[in-house]
């Protein structure tokens, strides 16, 4: 830590130091305001993921078995992962609660005439989902860019 220390000394001034501090400490903040002020709402994010089993057979059996992390993710995804609906296809639009192949096609047919969607609520323009089917699929929505 010293060395780090002593490296930065050299490189920049005391004022300079605190100024880059402070720079990365409001952005730090800035990006937690952001989150908090989205109210939670997650977007679809486009992540690679490199995940290294380091276990050995041996070790996995001592354990009791262990499941690794893309296997997670991809089960995540696959089953109960939130839905991107501007950006979903039929087959991952059906997961939705209440939409099946016909809604599926509805939603999409929407979407390619009047762009992507703003907000969930724009959903009640599509026919066949009205405020009730609406917030039964709300929670497993999210607005993908």
């Amino acid at each position: 830590m010293k060395k780090i220390f002593k490296l930065i000394g050299n490189l920049f001034t005391a004022d300079e130091a605190l100024i880059i501090i402070l720079l990365l400490v409001g952005a730090l903040c800035g990006f937690g305001i952001d989150r908090y002020f989205r109210g939670g709402q997650r977007e679809a994010l486009d992540i690679g993921l490199v995940v290294a089993d380091t276990t050995s057979e041996e070790e996995s059996d001592s354990i009791g078995g262990t499941t690794s992390v893309d296997t997670i993710v991809r089960e995540v995804v696959e089953k109960g992962g939130p839905v991107d609906i501007n950006s979903a296809d039929e087959k991952g639009l059906q997961r939705l609660k209440g939409v099946g192949p016909a809604l599926a096609k509805s939603i999409i047919e929407y979407r390619n005439g009047h762009g992507k969607f703003r907000s969930v609520e724009g959903l009640d323009n599509v026919k066949g989902i009205g405020p009730s089917k609406l917030n039964k699929m709300r929670d497993q929505i999210i607005l993908g860019k």
